[in-house]
């Protein structure tokens, strides 16, 4: 966990290892299902999709290249917004929850 959330962890060590501990606590108390893989969608899903979507990504994803995405998704649906969001990873919604929430706003007021 503490590679997949370096920023949340630089953010608030304390808070972070006590939800390593208590996901290792419920991992022994619960039967774990395995979550279904995620898909990534082909070009032409992307440019099909009519709705409105905010697509944010942290600066330090670990798991792929937020630049890289941005970029495909830029190039193949332009209608999509995205954003890139500073000294945050795949922990963006804990150690920026005032600017996600910010953007949230303002993307669900003018969409």
């Amino acid at each position: 966990m503490y590679w997949v959330m370096a920023d949340a962890v630089k953010k608030d060590e304390k808070t972070m290892e006590n939800t390593v501990n208590f996901m290792y606590l419920a991992s022994k108390c619960f039967k774990i299902r395995q979550p279904p893989a995620p898909t990534v969608l082909g070009d032409a899903e992307l440019k099909n999709i009519e709705i409105p979507v905010l697509y944010m990504v942290g600066e330090n994803e670990k798991i792929y290249s937020p630049t890289k995405a941005v970029n495909r998704i830029k190039s193949v649906a332009p209608q999509i917004k995205t954003e890139i969001i500073p000294n945050a990873g795949h922990d963006l919604t804990s150690v920026q929850n005032k600017m996600i929430n910010s953007k949230v706003l303002e993307f669900l007021s003018n969409p």
